[in-house]
């Protein structure tokens, strides 16, 4: 019985010295890998952990280093330049101002939510229920700590919480400019 065991392939100085001077005359690294015995990848990984010794194909497909290919980039004409009418400025100016107004009375209602927390709980303690009780649309706010857990069942617009709570739920940051109002 003929086993035939390959064993495993060294690069020595020699090897190293001649896959170099191969590289270097311009052959490809799987002319390269077929004339040494090993893959195209185990040629292209020598290369690339020793440029000082495989000098860059410049011109050539990608430089690995600089990430560039060879290839010259597109010239492409400038954009021309788009005025707009003072109207389509003076819309653009009234949304803004429309989003900021908007986003400061969001943030009001928020700040509000959170202020009024424990009376709003307090309230909806009366119509508290357990959770295998709520209904779909009803809040899921807890609203005690311990056993039996009781939910706000308050109802809601779209999600799991009312209004009051959904704001509650939001994070400090969108009222911390609100300081003093």
């Amino acid at each position: 019985m003929n086993v035939h065991v390959k064993t495993p392939f060294k690069w020595t100085e020699e090897v190293m010295s001649q896959a170099a001077e191969m590289w270097n005359d311009g052959q490809s690294a799987t002319q390269i890998g077929r004339a040494l015995g090993v893959s195209r990848n185990a040629v292209i990984g020598k290369a690339h952990r020793n440029p000082s010794v495989f000098i860059s194909k410049e011109g050539m497909g990608r430089d690995w280093r600089s990430g560039v290919t060879g290839a010259r980039p597109v010239q492409r004409a400038p954009e021309p330049l788009v005025r707009r009418s003072k109207e389509a400025i003076e819309r653009a100016k009234l949304k803004r101002e429309a989003e900021t107004a908007e986003a400061t009375a969001m943030r009001l209602a928020i700040r509000d939510a959170k202020a009024g927390s424990e009376a709003y709980d307090t309230e909806r303690l009366v119509h508290a229920k357990l959770l295998v009780d709520l209904d779909r649309g009803e809040c899921h706010w807890p609203l005690n700590d311990g056993g039996p857990f009781l939910f706000c069942a308050s109802e809601t617009a779209k999600g799991s919480y009312c209004e009051c709570h959904r704001l509650r739920m939001l994070p400090s940051r969108y009222t911390s400019d609100l300081e003093g109002i």
